[in-house]
């Protein structure tokens, strides 16, 4: 069974829900973890060149790291058939590389918004 290791930002509202929407557990090992309380992996994934401030990474099997829109392509095709149809075409992933940077621009003003800290 693969696992997989999704590292976001606990205290946006949208990372969050989105975090809590999935549940591909059935067909993987799915970890969801609060990057915050990670500092050494995020030190990690920094050395790697992955800036956990630019977007979600996603980590399968320890081998593979994945950020930002592939991330999202790639955990959203192992959620559901209808999904993993949806995400299949390539419209739809060309949606979501598209839509990915707006996202981080609201995650920004939402945290500044919370008067949360906007970098990890």
């Amino acid at each position: 069974m693969k696992k997989i290791d999704l590292y976001y930002d606990a205290e946006c509202p949208i990372c969050k829900q989105y975090s809590m929407y999935l549940n591909i557990s059935k067909k993987y090992i799915f970890n969801i973890l609060n990057a915050r309380d990670h500092m050494s992996k995020i030190e990690w994934f920094r050395m790697k060149g992955f800036e956990i401030n630019d977007g979600m990474i996603v980590t399968i099997d320890d081998e593979r790291i994945l950020q930002g829109a592939e991330a999202i392509n790639t955990i959203s095709i192992t959620k559901s058939k209808l999904l993993d149809f949806l995400i299949s075409r390539t419209s739809t992933q060309k949606l979501i590389i598209f839509l990915y940077p707006l996202i981080k621009i609201i995650r920004l003003l939402l945290l500044k918004i919370l008067n949360k800290n906007e970098t990890i």
